[in-house]
């Protein structure tokens, strides 16, 4: 596969630490707020052929796509002419988990899990990233709110959450048909992949 780093520096915000004028932790915060909000039937991460993709998707500048909440799945999903953020293999808990009493708590257990992840790849359109490592992003403690059957199987209302993990934020892609495929695992025998089909569309 080719891994040209001109290539890349068109395809991902590379070093602009605030892409639309948010920084990447708040975007990623946004991400879990996104996919949080979303009752675990009809979840994005749930979704075994991209038929949820499209829920809540409220943001002018960024679509998001979701991983799984484990094992490899394949996604056919159409999306408008936006930037895209979508996590390679990423780690969010949260203050409803009843083992977890403190905000320090979380932080330190995302940032255990993140630094404990194993292998990852990325490719779009053929084209590999490399040095992956550099995308982590670290979210500090944000509010979210967790509806009924959510995915994390406990209980409905707000709560406090802290995420950490490595995230990919693409530029908006050309219109027309597009494949992005992401892996990741962690020490912990946990994997995370998608294969995603897209059809960019204007807006």
């Amino acid at each position: 596969m080719k891994d040209s780093s001109l290539d890349i520096q068109q395809l991902v915000f590379v070093d602009d630490p605030n892409p639309y004028g948010v920084s990447r932790e708040n975007w990623t915060a946004k991400w879990w707020v996104w996919l949080n909000g979303i009752p675990k039937p009809s979840s994005p991460a749930n979704d075994s052929n991209g038929a949820n993709g499209a829920i809540n998707q409220v943001d002018r500048y960024i679509w998001f796509l979701a991983g799984t909440l484990g094992g490899i799945a394949k996604r056919e999903c159409v999306i408008p002419e936006k930037a895209i953020l979508f996590p390679i293999i990423n780690s969010v808990h949260l203050l409803a988990e009843s083992k977890f009493k403190t905000e320090a708590e979380l932080d330190f257990k995302v940032r255990y899990e993140a630094d404990n992840v194993q292998e990852m790849s990325v490719t779009i359109d053929g084209l590999q990233l490399s040095d992956l490592k550099k995308y982590r992003v670290h979210a500090k403690p944000f509010d979210v709110t967790l509806p009924e059957d959510n995915i994390w199987g406990v209980v409905k209302g707000p709560t406090r959450a802290a995420a950490d993990g490595y995230w990919i934020f693409l530029r908006p892609l050309s219109l027309g048909k597009h494949r992005i495929e992401l892996f990741g695992s962690d020490l912990d025998g946990f994997e995370t992949g998608v294969n995603y089909d897209l059809m960019v569309k204007s807006n």
